[in-house]
């Protein structure tokens, strides 16, 4: 019995170190496409540089569009996916009656189609959760592609972007420093100023880690800047009823469609939340905040090199950008610790009056 178990033993660390081996030579071999940070230096700089007295600024608002607000969640499970839990009418059904009007059916690796319960007031979204393996499959990282109707098999992550616009569809990648698939689930920033075409990041997903992708996308658009519009949404990911409502965006949009979901998503007219109601804006030359109800929260403004350049407690706020921030974005977070952010604020310094 004991020659037994050292045998069992002996094989099982055989076949540990032969995937570690394969792994790693894998690592090696297989090069995922990166940039050299110091090829590619924010455009805007870490001390922000002097402003003329009397500048004009032009502040370019993701928000001036016609349409009203709608909840939407583009990222969910079903037992469609090797690890959901939720039956598919359970899941979709839970979604609208919680009062959501868009919702994306993101299951692993598979497009999975159910428009059930469609009608004016609710769209169901075709999607995956794409696995762009490294150095083979199940491991690497994860992308939403949003708006298709067939998985992308093969390609490395820009082929996968690119068979994703091809297609019509929009792609986000999911959760940046997600530490699992044995650490090669994470996009690092090298990696994702390598990539061109995807317009959404995660800034908050229930299983990774919402301060350090929050950095990570500021990083991303304070290099990448507005001519490569660079999103932010939060997402559920929920592979079961344990993770449901935790994480989505408001979206404006005109009119209720998947046309509609689309143009709002591209041109940045939403933000991501968990939990807070806000509507973010610009009136007369000020960058506005404002909550829905009576509660007061921190709303911090938070110019291009990462400073906070204005903070106040209160259920609504104003900045007024003095040109050299480059673009400013706005953080909410209530006395739970729930939190919207809004989508950056791009500014146009002009000729100084």
């Amino acid at each position: 019995m004991f020659n037994r178990k050292m045998t069992r033993t002996k094989r099982l660390l055989t076949i540990l170190i032969a995937l570690t081996l394969i792994v790693t030579g894998q690592l090696i071999w297989r090069q995922r496409a990166e940039v050299d940070l110091e090829l590619f230096p924010p455009l805007i700089p870490d001390i922000l540089p002097a402003v003329s007295i009397g500048q004009s600024v032009t502040i370019h608002d993701p928000y001036a569009y016609p349409g009203e607000y709608h909840k939407a969640q583009l990222h969910v499970h079903t037992d469609k996916s090797f690890d959901g839990k939720w039956p598919m009418e359970s899941a979709v059904g839970a979604y609208r009656e919680a009062g959501y009007t868009y919702l994306a059916i993101a299951d692993h690796d598979r497009v999975t189609l159910y428009n059930d319960l469609d009608g004016p007031d609710f769209v169901t979204i075709p999607a995956e959760e794409n696995t762009v393996p490294w150095p083979f499959w199940p491991l690497g990282t994860h992308m939403l592609r949003l708006f298709v109707d067939s998985h992308a098999w093969s390609g490395d992550a820009q082929a996968r972007i690119n068979k994703t616009i091809k297609a019509g569809g929009m792609a986000a990648l999911a959760h940046p420093n997600w530490s699992g698939n044995l650490q090669t689930g994470q996009w690092t920033l090298p990696q994702m100023l390598a990539l061109h075409g995807f317009h959404l990041v995660e800034v908050y997903n229930p299983h990774s880690n919402w301060r350090k992708d929050t950095q990570r996308w500021h990083e991303l658009i304070r290099r990448r800047g507005p001519k490569e519009p660079i999103w932010a949404i939060a997402v559920d990911d929920s592979h079961s009823e344990d993770l449901f409502n935790r994480g989505w965006i408001v979206v404006k949009t005109d009119g209720i469609s998947k046309k509609a979901l689309k143009d709002a998503l591209l041109r940045g007219s939403f933000y991501p939340s968990t939990g807070p109601t806000v509507v973010f804006g610009v009136i007369d030359e000020l960058i506005t905040v404002k909550l829905k109800g009576d509660n007061p929260a921190k709303i911090e403004f938070i110019a291009g090199n990462g400073d906070v350049v204005s903070s106040v407690t209160s259920i609504e706020a104003s900045y007024t950008p003095k040109g050299n921030e480059g673009f400013v974005r706005v953080e909410v977070e209530t006395e739970g610790g729930k939190r919207a952010w809004s989508q950056p604020f791009w500014l146009e310094p002009g000729e100084a009056l």
